[in-house]
């Protein structure tokens, strides 16, 4: 699948940018918080499954990228950090949840297919120095404790044109006519606390890629080595195809809103 091109500042108007760190906090402060993963999808059982990629299983996760104010300029590692959810596919595959139909019939998006990530995923975290007064003795438990989900649906309009113009003024025009726009649709999340705001709790604040997967559930690879991505076409119609999905990040929440307090 192709890699995202590079991201500016964007947090979703619900909820907005924070202000720099003060001079020597001692502490990593997260200003944002941005959602992606991605799963395999079996779309005769409508269930998130497993891949392999040249034989490694690639289980259905979502990540919560936690970021400080000064990533925004620098782009350096040292300033975000992880929360990963994985479910154990030994398990079982995911169903299509809930919220996937409330917040096609309530909003303006349709979503195709969504899951949640169930409390019995595993965890696991690089997020440290958090300010235990806010977050607890372990952030990343603060943010698991919260409900995530991951979907793919209807192009959110400003996400649409703001990626088409970042993939246009970085690569040129031809680069989002030929690679992006033929395989790039919408892709979001859904978090419990947004549920009381938004339609199903569903933020249509990514976008989504799919790549072609064979009867094994195996990433089919061109002669380069390279995933082949799933048309467009075949996804935005409202019945994707099996396949590997990879939803990235665009728009983000003020990490002030997942607070422990707010549970």
């Amino acid at each position: 699948m192709r890699p995202p091109v590079t991201l500016p500042c964007l947090v979703a108007a619900f909820a907005g940018c924070v202000d720099p760190l003060p001079e020597g906090d001692p502490f990593f402060e997260p200003a944002a918080i941005y959602v992606e993963g991605a799963f395999g999808f079996d779309a005769a059982a409508g269930r998130a499954v497993a891949y392999t990629v040249a034989g490694e299983v690639v289980n259905p996760s979502i990540t919560v990228v936690a970021v400080r104010t000064a990533y925004f300029d620098t782009l350096d590692d040292a300033d975000r950090c992880e929360v990963v959810l994985e479910h154990d596919p030994t398990t079982g595959g995911l169903r299509a949840a809930p919220w996937v139909d409330e917040a096609s019939e309530e909003g303006e998006t349709t979503v195709w297919f969504g899951f949640t990530m169930p409390q019995t995923a595993s965890v696991t975290s690089d997020c440290e120095e958090w300010d235990p007064e806010v977050w607890g003795e372990d952030p990343g438990a603060a943010i698991a404790a919260w409900s995530w989900g991951l979907g793919i649906a209807t192009f959110d309009e400003e996400v649409q044109a703001e990626l088409e113009d970042a993939v246009t003024s970085q690569y040129g025009d031809p680069a989002w006519e030929d690679a992006w726009d033929p395989v790039v649709f919408g892709g979001g999340f859904y978090w419990s606390g947004a549920e009381d705001d938004l339609p199903g709790g569903y933020l249509n604040n990514d976008y989504a890629f799919g790549a072609l997967v064979d009867a094994t559930f195996a990433l089919v690879l061109d002669t380069d080595g390279y995933s082949i991505n799933v048309p467009a076409t075949e996804v935005v119609d409202g019945t994707p195809p099996s396949g590997a999905y990879a939803v990235r990040y665009w728009y983000g929440l003020d990490a002030d809103l997942l607070h422990p307090t707010n549970l």
